[in-house]
């Protein structure tokens, strides 16, 4: 049983409503909550407003103003009477780009590449004196290491292929 959640076409930004049914799970006797999840990202969670026979969902723009990608979710049932928790549905959906936000559309790695890079510009240029990515602190003498996470970066992004390592018997 695939939910009407599952069918959205779903836009950064934009307010979203619908409804569902699911059967054996009365509005009366049950609440839900769909959960979406994104990488490392907080989950955003939609809660049900019940009706007499359908559960009704909804989600300002100011909640769904959520990065573009692809979202795990999960969709739940709370039964009233005991706060028992089911999950009836998990899979996977789109959130796609707001064409008229500031976000950034690109992938995540290509976002990466273009920071390390200009990171690499302004250390060898003398602009500042360390760059920081992932934890861990960069200098001008170091810059071999930058180089190393920007060529792993690139793997990532698919804009560069890894050199393969040949070894050879003698």
């Amino acid at each position: 049983m695939k939910s009407n959640f599952s069918t959205l076409n779903l836009i950064s930004g934009d307010a979203v409503t619908w409804t569902e049914s699911f059967d054996g799970y009365s509005p009366a006797a049950y609440s839900a909550k769909v959960i979406l999840k994104h990488n490392a990202d907080s989950s955003v969670i939609i809660v049900s407003t019940p009706s007499t026979s359908q559960l009704s969902f909804s989600a300002s723009s100011s909640v769904m103003n959520i990065s573009a990608g692809l979202y795990s979710y999960q969709i739940k049932m709370i039964k009233k009477s005991d706060s028992s928790v089911t999950t009836i549905e998990e899979g996977t959906i789109s959130i796609q780009a707001n064409l008229e936000s500031n976000q950034d559309p690109r992938e995540y790695w290509l976002q990466i590449v273009d920071y390390l890079q200009e990171a690499y510009k302004k250390l060898c240029a003398g602009t500042t004196s360390e760059a920081t990515y992932n934890g861990r602190t960069f200098k001008y003498r170091n810059r071999m290491e930058l180089i190393a996470e920007i060529e792993n970066a690139e793997i990532k992004a698919g804009i560069n292929t890894p050199i393969p390592i040949i070894r050879e018997r003698y």
